[in-house]
């Protein structure tokens, strides 16, 4: 639905060889989110969906980009763990796209018992006022015509949850680059705010760089 190759090379450059870069997190969760650790202790045991809560400085975040086999070809698995607990993961996700009609969609799958939840990201460009875009991915489909969701998928059918995400992506200097990303560490080439929802509250903003 957009021209693609207008998105800024770095920006390219991360989806399309991931590991070669390093990665670092700050997150920065809502008042009174940060105390619900009952959610954090499954996934930590599970190795799922296990959010840093240190909010002052970055944490180091190792990359790792695998082949899959399945019934759809091009499958990938993005594992994602902590540099210095590297048994200790943060994500752990297969990733796919598919299309619906002018749209090809980002279709991200975490493993959990008794099924998968699945995030399917809707890809839309950032206008920073140049030739270049910046790019987002938004589980927001606006008129709610298209695929973009959050379910959690078992054998019985899948459940829409009341859960949102949207992920900024852009290169330092951009426009619109939020306050506590426009000073990154030197020789970062790729910034993403991460915001995620639940019945429409924002409980955790993840800032990469």
């Amino acid at each position: 639905g957009f021209s693609t190759e207008r998105v800024d090379p770095a920006i390219r450059a991360f989806y399309e060889d991931t590991e070669a870069h390093d990665l670092g997190v700050i997150p920065r969760w809502t008042p009174g989110f940060r105390t619900m650790y009952g959610f954090r202790l499954l996934s930590q045991r599970i190795n799922q969906n296990d959010f840093p809560l240190i909010e002052c400085t970055p944490t180091r975040i190792d990359n790792r980009v695998f082949a899959l086999t399945g019934d759809r070809t091009g499958l990938r698995a993005w594992i994602r763990t902590y540099a210095d607990t590297p048994h200790r993961a943060m994500y752990v996700a297969e990733y796919h796209t598919h299309r619906f009609g002018d749209v090809t969609y980002m279709d991200i799958a975490f493993p959990y018992p008794g099924g998968n939840l699945a995030s399917i990201l809707k890809p839309n460009p950032i206008d920073v006022g140049a030739d270049v875009l910046g790019f987002q991915l938004t589980t927001r489909d606006g008129d709610g015509r298209g695929d973009a969701g959050i379910w959690f998928v078992t054998r019985r059918g899948p459940i829409r949850l009341p859960l949102q995400e949207t992920i900024d992506v852009w290169v330092p200097g951009m426009r619109g680059v939020p306050e506590p990303l426009q000073d990154p560490p030197p020789g970062t080439t790729v910034l993403a705010r991460h915001e995620l929802r639940v019945f429409g509250l924002r409980y955790l903003v993840l800032d990469y760089l």
